[in-house]
């Protein structure tokens, strides 16, 4: 392999190789609700796409897809995971979705 001086020249490595892109850690909320006698049996499970669809828009994040069990529905998101228990909203993030809005 040639020494970097014969590939680079006269010109500055940074000149020639791109720099990385940071998007940050990982960040995570995550919310416990108590529920009452007068919650539904879903829970938050019982939120429709719309309305969880208006709560991402406040993330700056959209809802690409969907999956459902038993358990859980879990939501790929523009640059985030959703997790929608009963009792418990997940929303897992790197990148510009601002979790403290949604």
């Amino acid at each position: 392999m040639a020494p970097a001086a014969d590939i680079l020249g006269d010109r500055c490595p940074s000149m020639v190789l791109p720099n990385p892109v940071f998007e940050g850690s990982e960040k995570r909320v995550e919310i416990d609700f108590a529920p009452s006698a007068a919650t539904p049996a879903a829970g938050l499970r019982a939120l429709s796409r719309a309305q969880l669809d208006e709560l991402m828009s406040l993330a700056a994040c959209t809802i690409v897809s969907s999956r459902t069990n038993d358990h859980l529905d879990a939501y790929v998101l523009s640059e985030s995971s959703l997790f929608v228990y009963p009792t418990k909203w997940v929303l897992k993030t790197c990148g510009t979705t601002k979790l403290l809005n949604a």
